[in-house]
């Protein structure tokens, strides 16, 4: 019994070190919902987020989403992203004065 005692504590002890699941999030600040399209894994759906409201678990894998009269844009698990006056933008994850490409807000995106 104890050799299966010890594998089952090192399956818990891996488990406990296996990193989270990321998946990006949209958070709606406007009191307007906001439809949108996500392409990922070759599948394409219709997402809306409803006013005051915010979605978890987007683009586990990463994806492209598509509000109606923009370009679409590529997102991935870790972004998070609001919509604040009909503006989207990502939330930075980077410390001030930092450069680089996350967490770059995106001022000329529109969701109407």
């Amino acid at each position: 019994m104890k050799p299966i005692t010890l594998l089952a504590g090192m399956a818990t002890a891996m488990l406990m070190l296996a990193p989270a699941v990321q998946a990006a999030s949209l958070a709606n600040q406007d009191s307007t919902d906001y439809s949108f399209t996500v392409e990922e894994n070759g599948k394409s759906s219709t997402v809306t987020v409803p006013a005051k409201n915010t979605l978890e678990n987007i683009c586990m894998n990463g994806c492209v989403i598509t509000f109606p009269d923009n370009d679409p844009m590529d997102i991935y698990a870790d972004d998070k992203m609001f919509i604040e006056e009909g503006n989207l933008f990502f939330e930075s994850t980077e410390e001030p004065g930092e450069k680089g490409e996350e967490g770059k807000e995106d001022e000329g995106k529109t969701t109407d």
